[in-house]
């Protein structure tokens, strides 16, 4: 995955300064095994459930995360303002610019061996997927479930009957990850590590950005790409190009008030006739 720098925000640098709570308090449960004081951050409004419940309290600097928080919490405050945390996108397109049918199926994509392969090497950079109801639905019916056999492989969601490794790592590293779902029609979520979230506060995700870990990834969720593309917190789009058209379909952005323009940083073709594409944003 491609890295960009990022510099903490004033509210960060003045905390560091003065050893002082943050506005907004991160919230953080007793340390225990699979503990993410990210997402108790996140879980500080009434409207929000998770799988993991845990009595939340409050902590005063980075110090004390540095002791209580993920493994990788930094120990010094150059460290922590070292880490910076990207969000990226993940979506197949068709070649007429769909990224599901009419219906949401992804029926139409063209898997391709090389992007498995790809994937499943990238997947170790995320420790976060950020969902809308529609694609988190369609990855809590699969995913989950998967069972990884004594060869190391799962079955492919692509080719009913075959089996393969590359999607074992991916529903391996999907099952550990946190999950943010974005909802405000579901009642509940139940895929391990899952969180459900009423609304998609701006503030709290560039905080989250700003805080010790590893990227966090959107797959498919074209409304939470819509919002997050609107407000400027994603950091590179990857697109895997189909050579098919569909005629018609579903968009990935709806609504921007603005264009946006993006560097190429990745074009590769690929045996199965798809592209592989990555763009960050424009600086």
């Amino acid at each position: 995955m491609f890295r960009a720098a990022r510099r903490p925000n004033a509210q960060w640098h003045a905390a560091f300064r003065e050893k002082v709570p943050i506005k907004g308090a991160i919230l953080c449960g007793t340390p225990s095994a699979g503990f993410d004081p990210r997402v108790a951050f996140l879980n500080s409004g009434p409207a929000v459930q998770s799988t993991n419940q845990r009595r939340l309290i409050a902590f005063p600097d980075y110090e004390t995360l540095a002791r209580t928080g993920p493994d990788r919490a930094p120990t010094t405050r150059g460290e922590w303002m070292r880490q910076a945390r990207r969000i990226v996108t993940f979506d197949w397109v068709t070649a007429d610019g769909y990224f599901a049918a009419p219906d949401g199926n992804l029926d139409w994509v063209v898997a391709d061996t090389e992007q498995a392969r790809a994937a499943a090497q990238d997947i170790s950079n995320f420790d976060t997927v950020l969902f809308g109801r529609r694609t988190y639905e369609i990855f809590a019916g699969f995913w989950p479930h998967v069972v990884v056999d004594a060869s190391g492989t799962v079955p492919d969601p692509h080719h009913p009957g075959r089996r393969s490794a590359e999607h074992a790592q991916m529903a391996i590293a999907l099952n550990r990850m946190t999950k943010l779902v974005f909802s405000r029609t579901m009642e509940d979520v139940h895929w391990k590590n899952s969180h459900l979230l009423r609304e998609l506060d701006p503030q709290k995700i560039e905080t989250m950005k700003s805080q010790p870990g590893k990227d966090m990834i959107v797959f498919g969720s074209g409304t939470i790409v819509s919002q997050l593309t609107e407000i400027g917190l994603i950091d590179e789009y990857q697109f895997v190009v189909c050579p098919i058209f569909l005629g018609s379909g579903q968009r990935l952005l709806k609504d921007l008030s603005t264009n946006l323009r993006l560097n190429l940083t990745v074009a590769e073709s690929l045996p199965s006739g798809d592209v592989m594409l990555r763009y960050a944003r424009h600086s």
